[in-house]
Order: structure tokens, then sequence, then C-alpha cells
């Protein structure tokens, strides 16, 4: 409890949102709350702040996290046919005004090529980064591909924006069953 009392960790409160005080893991609600919260800030602010807490709890984060898949397992679902990949930057970079022109060019247009080069078909969409774009951001993805999607929920019809496409998000809460995966996909859920 005193860690969490620390200046280290004070920015949390100042977030307004719940915080479990280090008595309880924070509830997956808490989470996402703290998620959304944290995006005002930039990237480097946030990993500095988070080497702090580090320093300050006595822990380290693992730095590198394991692929979902591997660059094998992409090559046989894109050979397959039936699967088709999309970019999402190089390394999950938020794409907001923070983020060097150099940078973005890298993040958006490297990244396409990187995933062609891979399965050796058009990487065609584009899925921002926790859904953060400008439009100047936008604009770049413009000239790179031919649609982009958000994090905003919903369903998309002829006369929405082909660069803010709404998308239904599937995770692992909503494949446990059949009959939540088939929720989720109508919107019910």
């Amino acid at each position: 409890p005193a860690v969490w009392e620390s200046a280290e960790f004070a920015w949390l409160k100042q977030l307004g949102v719940a915080c479990p005080s280090g008595q309880r893991p924070p509830l997956r609600a808490e989470i996402d709350t703290i998620i959304h919260a944290c995006k005002r800030f930039t990237d480097a602010d946030l990993q500095a702040r988070l080497r702090l807490m580090e320093a300050r709890s006595g822990t380290t984060r693992v730095t590198v996290a394991p692929d979902i898949l591997d660059w094998n397992q992409v090559q046989a679902m894109a050979a397959g046919g039936l699967i088709r990949f999309g970019s999402h930057t190089r390394h999950h970079v938020r794409l907001n005004d923070a983020v060097d022109a150099s940078i973005l060019l890298d993040e958006i247009g490297t990244s396409r090529k990187v995933i062609e080069a891979h399965t050796n078909r058009a990487v065609e969409v584009f899925c921002y980064p926790n859904g953060d774009y400008t439009p100047g951001v936008k604009r770049l993805v413009q000239d790179h591909y031919q649609a982009a999607c958000t994090t905003q929920r919903g369903w998309n019809d002829t006369a929405t924006d082909r660069y803010q496409l709404k998308r239904i998000g599937i995770h692992d809460d909503a494949t446990r069953d059949e009959i939540s995966f088939l929720a989720k996909l109508s919107g019910w859920m």
C-alpha cells in the first residue's frame, strides 16, 4: 500500500479513475478505464512514468512480448487465400501530433511493405492503433491504403468514409462460446 501512495504512482489517482490502491488486482473494467485515460499522454511520457513506477516497486516488465503469430504462420494463412492481412503500424505507435513525420511514414508505409514482402499479397487496409489519428495521419494512410478502420464500434454503409470505418471488436471474451460469438457479431452485445 505504501508504494501506491508514492509520488511515482500519484498520477494514476490524478487520472480520476478507480484504482484498487494495491489491495487487489484491478478489474477488467478498471483497466479499460485506466488505459482510456492514459491515452492523453504521449508514448514517451507513458514509458517514463512506467519506468518510475517499476523502479519504485522493484518490478520489471517483460520488454519483448511474444508475437501473436510468427511469419511462418502468417505465410501459411495468406497462402490459403481465405485470410488477408492489413497493417497496424510497425510498432503499435499511437498516430497523433506528437509523432515525427518521418516516424509516421515509417510506421504506416514500411509496415505495409514488410507484410507484403512476407505474404506476397497486397495489403490494402490499415487499422489505426487505439483508434488514434489526425487529419494528417489520415491523408498519409490514404496515400498508402484503400481503406482504414477506427476503433469506433458499429456498422458501416455506403456513406461511411472508407478511411474511418467502424468495426465490431472480437476478443477472447466473445469467442469462448458460440452464443457469445454470434451475439457479438450481430452487434447485440
